[in-house]
């Protein structure tokens, strides 16, 4: 049976280093508030944002935050963590603690640039308001948003009087944020709304990007896997149907030698592994037992992470 390398070698190898942990604290790229009673209102540039049951008007606030991702965060990293802390700097006169769910926005808004500590005031075009995503431009499918974020809630957290809250991470938060990543066009932030959002006097406020201190912040922890210099992979013909495959070996990674064959479909059989205690050049003869079969070098770290 003759050898054709072309048809017997797939050059698939897997390497990667060891990772390093780090971590980056974000600041809001955009937040407002969305006030039922005022409708075609903006806040964008209030240093607070207010979220449940307005004491007098007993109607719904709901609150917008977007965090950058894009800028902050290397190329490949991969993230582990993440946590959410924002400062509750004032309560509406309310009792009991107010129930806050974040829930991932699928549609763009604009931030705005207006004031007013009560409700904002009359929003430009762009402007989020109750109504519309963009004022003048672009309406939600429903009032206060609804229908323009995903309705399983990525966290749910009780919000007392004044305190400064910590959001542990959750898998809703890590997936919307991670989604966020891989898919920047995609990152519309999150909508936080109460299920009590009518009760009277349920309304809490919270710090805004524009306040001085307590601003909701987003610390995000990722590993970026070090790069290591690709393998060089030599093959040779040792006798007629056998290959011969060698390549240098480095301390610290476990190199496998894998197998494909028709019989297999797409998984791979592993034939050997190798994990050198010293810098050595590595041999083995590999025996095709069939027409268009494939080996394949893996390389990983020698340690229990894998990647």
């Amino acid at each position: 049976m003759k050898t054709v390398f072309s048809r017997r070698w797939l050059a698939v190898v897997g390497i990667f280093g060891l990772a390093r942990a780090d971590e980056v604290t974000l600041k809001p790229t955009a937040d407002t508030t969305l006030f039922a009673f005022a409708p075609d209102n903006n806040a964008g540039r209030e240093s607070s944002v207010v979220l449940g049951g307005i004491n007098k008007a007993a109607s719904a606030c709901r609150v917008l935050v977007r965090f950058g991702l894009e800028t902050n965060l290397p190329p490949g990293a991969v993230i582990t963590d993440v946590t959410l802390k924002l400062a509750v700097t004032r309560e509406n006169g309310g009792g009991a603690p107010l129930q806050a769910e974040w829930h991932r926005l699928l549609r763009p808004w604009g931030e705005g640039a207006k004031t007013g500590r009560a409700a904002g005031n009359p929003a430009s075009a762009g402007e989020a308001t109750w109504k519309s995503r963009q004022h003048g431009q672009s309406t939600w499918t429903a009032a206060g948003g609804d229908g323009d974020f995903v309705p399983v809630a990525s966290a749910i957290r009780s919000l007392d009087n004044s305190e400064t809250v910590t959001v542990a991470s959750t898998p809703g938060l890590l997936g919307d944020v991670r989604l966020w990543l891989a898919q920047p066009t995609n990152n519309f932030g999150w909508l936080i709304l109460a299920p009590g959002e009518v009760t009277p006097g349920s309304a809490r406020r919270l710090a805004s990007r524009e306040a001085s201190t307590g601003a909701m912040t987003l610390r995000i922890v990722y590993t970026v896997p070090a790069p290591v210099p690709a393998l060089k992979v030599t093959i040779s013909r040792v006798a007629d149907g056998l290959l011969e495959v060698s390549f240098p070996g480095r301390v610290g990674f476990r190199y496998t030698i894998q197998r494909q064959s028709p019989a297999l479909g797409a998984l791979w059989e592993d034939l050997s592994a190798f994990r050198p205690l010293s810098e050595q050049l590595y041999r083995q003869v590999l025996v095709p037992a069939v027409a268009n079969e494939f080996f394949r070098v893996v390389v990983k770290p020698s340690g229990d992470h894998v990647f």
